[in-house]
């Protein structure tokens, strides 16, 4: 039998322990990567914030017959929403900024303000959480008190912009 004429404690030196030391960090730090990957954010479904996104559609106002495009870029946090909307085609409001509540689960309140014209926009979400139907009604300006019926739905991760 061969006994080795170096101790076998003196194989593991300082080089040895420095790549296992590399290894548990690396191995921990991949942990520390795939355990915060998940944001939340992007596009997609996003049960904890379903209404959050941008949203693409149509308004239609029944007394004059005009109509045009509706975009909604909203954010959530908790029950409340911020973001703004754009209104095409309408002469009494263009868009403007947005806040408002996100309640019940399935309905938008929005308070929209621009420099000319405020409104509110009131809809419902629905269950598939990928469309909402409602109504955007001019509050302050020269068209106060009409009422725009509105059909949007979720454009996915896509940059809409008009």
């Amino acid at each position: 039998v061969h006994q080795p004429t170096t101790p076998i404690n003196s194989w593991v030196g300082i080089g040895t322990t420095a790549a296992i030391a590399g290894v548990v960090a690396l191995a921990g730090g991949a942990a520390a990567v795939a355990a915060s990957a998940d944001t939340g954010g992007g596009g997609g479904d996003n049960p904890t914030n379903p209404i959050e996104g941008q949203w693409r559609g149509t308004w239609h106002d029944n007394d004059s017959n005009n109509s045009g495009t509706l975009l909604l870029n909203l954010t959530e946090n908790n029950s409340s929403l911020t973001g703004n909307v754009t209104v095409n085609n309408s002469t009494c409001i263009d868009g403007g900024d947005a806040s408002g509540s996100f309640v019940d689960g399935n309905r938008v309140q929005l308070n929209v303000s621009s420099s000319t014209a405020s409104a509110t926009l009131d809809a419902t979400l629905n269950s598939e959480a990928n469309s909402m139907e409602g109504t955007l009604q001019i509050t302050g300006g020269s068209c106060k008190g009409t009422i725009y019926d509105i059909s949007t739905s979720r454009t996915g991760s896509a940059n809409v912009e008009w």
